[in-house]
């Protein structure tokens, strides 16, 4: 998580006028979230600030604050996504997890510290004193400072950390929608690069089915030397094109089997409903039998060594060895024989600062 000091001085430079009173607020919103926000009257409040709120470039789209946490501006919103989709993104927000208290109480002490230290446009004793004031009065929730309401007229909603990096695919997400168009989606990409974690963020925005390749995992009578050799030969592509190409690309309801990797066998059936939005995530979910069916591509790309930290920590050291020797090389020699990253329209970085 970005630590206190860093955020506190972006929003700094970025705000000069920014007093203890703002950066009160801003610890709170890394501790508590905005689910307090959110009563009856969230929803028409929004739209009202929406309305009064002029569109603007200055301020960027999304800041950093920190705890799962970003503020997204109005004024850019407003441009770039429907106020439905506005709303949507902080109910969302208003259900992540909170670090709540103690993240709080030592937060108000380390920002305190750095403020003595002169890190901050506002003086430590300053600090001290609006958090002494803050305390007496029971700790209602923060608003900004007259002075930063005047010279910033800030206008913002907190929402989900993760989503900056996902901004490209849901500006053309927004578009196709405007424009009454249905849209498969294919989320492409390196071993935890954040791909799945993606497909729940827009499945729970857009009530999109999600279609997982893991489902599609090659069962054991073809995990052959020779099938192994094929560029992408480890997906169990005969049954993917008739389960769920071919009625994705007809834009009908229908079901596929489940493959369970742990049984080695298939446990179940997903449903799949007709939709606006259907997501199909996974490594060789552009495998060029049906790449062409999609009408949006997104590579999610990382770094060697962030790969390795995110599947050390989500797989073990086990779990690693075998995505080393094995996994990896054959989604690489896939990747670079049908040239899968240049083949689609983002190539998206889920980045280090915020746990994707």
């Amino acid at each position: 998580m970005l630590d206190v000091v860093s955020v506190l001085k972006l929003h700094a430079a970025r705000y000069p006028l920014l007093q203890p009173q703002d950066a009160v607020k801003l610890l709170y919103q890394r501790a508590f979230g905005c689910g307090h926000l959110l009563g009856e009257e969230a929803g028409a409040f929004l739209r009202e600030e929406l309305a009064r709120t002029p569109a603007g470039q200055a301020a960027p789209l999304w800041e950093p604050v920190g705890g799962g946490f970003c503020r997204l501006s109005l004024a850019r919103a407003k441009a770039v996504f429907s106020p439905e989709l506005i709303e949507r993104l902080f109910r969302q927000a208003s259900r992540l997890p909170v670090l709540g208290e103690s993240l709080f109480r030592q937060e108000l002490e380390e920002a305190a510290q750095a403020a003595l230290a002169g890190a901050f446009p506002f003086s430590g004793e300053a600090f001290a004193a609006c958090a002494a004031e803050y305390q007496a009065a029971g700790r209602p929730i923060p608003s900004h400072s007259e002075p930063y309401r005047q010279a910033y007229a800030p206008a913002y909603r907190l929402a989900d950390s993760r989503l900056p990096a996902l901004t490209p695919l849901l500006e053309a997400l927004e578009q196709r929608r405007r424009e009454g168009k249905r849209t498969l989606l294919a989320l492409e990409g390196n071993a935890a690069g954040g791909k799945t974690t993606a497909a729940g963020l827009l499945a729970e925005l857009y009530g999109a089915p999600v279609i997982h390749m893991d489902s599609f995992f090659l069962p054991p009578a073809l995990r052959t030397p020779q099938r192994y050799a094929q560029p992408g030969g480890n997906i169990h592509y005969e049954r993917f094109l008739p389960e769920a190409a071919v009625p994705l690309q007809e834009g009908r309801p229908f079901s596929y089997r489940l493959f369970d990797c742990s049984l080695g066998d298939y446990a179940g059936e997903a449903q799949v409903p007709a939709a606006p939005l259907t997501v199909v995530e996974g490594v060789y979910s552009l495998h060029p039998k049906w790449a062409s069916m999609y009408h949006l591509k997104a590579f999610f790309a990382l770094s060697p060594q962030e790969q390795q930290r995110r599947v050390l920590a989500r797989n073990g050291e086990q779990g690693w060895a075998m995505f080393q020797q094995k996994w990896i090389p054959l989604e690489n020699e896939y990747f670079s024989s049908f040239h899968i990253p240049e083949s689609c329209d983002f190539v998206l970085h889920t980045g280090e600062d915020e746990a994707f």
